[in-house]
């Protein structure tokens, strides 16, 4: 929120704190308000989503210079069948920006989520793979990680259990994979982004676990999954939503 529209704006900041300044604000009526996620930088062009707005309501997907000139919205969710809702940061590869919506999709807006790409050259959005709730996932909060072509994500809700899925998918939307469900006791509601060390990706889960505090944990590229800590809640806290870091 915020800006001089109150509906979200775009920033800069010098890394000593000095030099803020409003970079654009996002408009009242036709642009997009809400932006959660983070930007990605292409070639001094910034991109990135809105949660809301648009001319469907259902948020966008926009580019600007980081001067903060050539504003545009290049692109508007629909509810159906692309989706609605994009929260995660986007990935790009070879010039195809990746990205999930966390709602919708699907004939008449029954989905429950999808992962999408943007053409930056040719001006086009691709919807890659629907999510349906049960048993493949629902509602992809966070975004995408990228490992030997393959796309790699999770949702927080859906699954055979109904806590959330980490699952693979191919660049082109083929090979879609669940390679884990998660359950109770191994954690639930895996609300952010995946990092990758070797062939082990690393994530947290906002709820459940041993304690009930969600969980950090661990899987292999091919499914091996370990519950590497469990959060207590005190002292060290609970309930973690935000990515993991790697040195």
């Amino acid at each position: 929120m915020g800006g001089t529209n109150s509906n979200g704006m775009i920033f800069k900041i010098n890394t000593n704190g000095s030099g803020f300044a409003n970079v654009y604000s996002f408009a009242a009526s036709g642009d997009g308000i809400n932006p959660r996620s983070a930007l990605v930088c292409i070639s001094n062009v910034l991109y990135g989503t809105t949660y809301g707005g648009g001319a469907n309501y259902y948020g966008i997907l926009y580019k600007i210079n980081t001067d903060g000139t050539g504003y545009q919205n290049v692109h508007n969710f629909s509810g159906s069948p692309d989706g609605q809702n994009p929260e995660g940061v986007l990935i790009v590869q070879s010039n195809i920006l990746y990205g999930t919506t966390s709602n919708g999709g699907g004939v008449s807006n029954n989905g429950s989520g999808t992962v999408f790409n943007y053409d930056i050259e040719g001006g086009s959005e691709n919807i890659l793979y629907v999510f349906t709730n049960t048993p493949d996932g629902a509602n992809p909060y966070d975004g995408l990680l990228l490992v030997k072509n393959s796309l790699y994500g999770i949702t927080r809700n859906g699954g055979f259990e109904g806590y959330g899925t980490l699952f693979s998918l191919g660049l082109d939307g083929s090979r879609y994979n669940i390679l884990h469900n998660f359950q109770i006791f191994d954690g639930e509601n895996p609300n952010a982004g995946l990092i990758v060390q070797g062939n082990s990706i690393y994530g947290t889960t906002e709820n459940g676990g041993i304690y009930g505090n969600g969980n950090v944990f661990e899987i292999n590229t091919n499914g091996a999954f370990n519950d590497i800590y469990d959060f207590t809640n005190f002292p060290d806290g609970d309930n973690p939503e935000s990515s993991l870091s790697s040195p």
